[in-house]
């Protein structure tokens, strides 16, 4: 007998669950929660909510069930129930206001079961109450985590789509005035043809790093390099490169900067800076 009352405490013990073997009026016989959480276990058996130490019975003078919300607690309902129908009940999903060792109150997510049975001619219950709080966080963290996956998959797709048809743009650029500088008459047309042509090349060039960038930003070990920038001659820049898609779309829109006579210079990474006025530039130019 001994050996058997040994090897059930230390079930209990091990069980990831709450166990509570109850009467109709909710009072305690036997449970494993003070063996689990290691709580001080006091003089007289309370109910369950008592044990539990659920805050609307901590927070009633009478204990468990006579607060005000105690009628509408769906765990109570549901044990009373069964109670009256003496049949079980399974993974019944609750929220537990449980008040914890220092008077805070916490959130418990729980799946509560009830087994009826009489004992002795009594009616009783054995109540078990699993505490999934930590589960219902990791399908959060999952969730959450997918949501970012999908979402940054979105992205890169969406990227990928812009970034085929902004290659196009330098391309035709570099074809049309490389055609336009083999036909030049002038020195200065030649400069001027040139001078696209290299500006649309580094353009070419940032957007293809761009692409090769993605896997760093995916990785998170994207990294910036810090230059004093010339402001007037990277607008003066993009205004050129701008100035062929403008003509492109031959929809009356036109490009125009009022260059400054004053200097402006800025430590920053001239390639992203550009990149974000690129970005302002070709919304403008997709929505006008």
């Amino acid at each position: 007998m001994k050996m058997t009352d040994k090897l059930f405490r230390a079930i209990m013990r091990n069980l990831h669950a709450y166990v509570l073997l109850i009467n109709r009026d909710f009072t305690v016989f036997y449970t494993n929660y003070y063996d689990i959480t290691g709580a001080v276990k006091p003089a007289e058996t309370g109910r369950v909510g008592d044990i539990l130490r659920c805050n609307n019975a901590l927070s009633a003078a009478g204990g468990c069930g006579t607060h005000d919300l105690c009628e509408h607690c769906p765990v109570r309902n549901a044990i009373e129930n069964a109670f009256v129908v003496q049949k079980n009940f399974t993974d019944l999903a609750a929220i537990l206001n449980l008040r914890d060792s220092e008077g805070r109150t916490t959130e418990c997510n729980a799946y509560v079961s009830g087994e009826y049975m009489e004992i002795e001619d009594r009616d009783c219950m054995v109540i078990t109450v699993h505490d999934i709080t930590r589960l219902k966080q990791v399908e959060a963290e999952l969730k959450l985590a997918r949501e970012k996956a999908e979402n940054a998959d979105r992205s890169k797709s969406v990227f990928l789509a812009n970034m085929s048809h902004e290659i196009r743009t330098p391309l035709n650029a570099i074809v049309g005035f490389s055609e336009l500088l083999a036909s030049a008459s002038t020195d200065e047309e030649k400069t001027q043809f040139l001078e696209i042509v290299q500006s649309n090349n580094e353009m070419l060039q940032q957007l293809i790093a761009d692409i090769l960038d993605l896997s760093k930003i995916e990785a998170g070990t994207l990294e910036f390099v810090f230059s004093d920038v010339d402001i007037n001659q990277m607008m003066s820049d993009l205004e050129q490169q701008f100035r062929m898609r403008v003509a492109e779309l031959g929809s009356g829109v036109q490009i125009v900067r009022e260059a400054s006579e004053k200097e402006y210079t800025m430590h920053t990474d001239r390639n992203r800076l550009a990149q974000v006025v690129s970005n302002f530039m070709t919304n403008a130019l997709k929505f006008t």
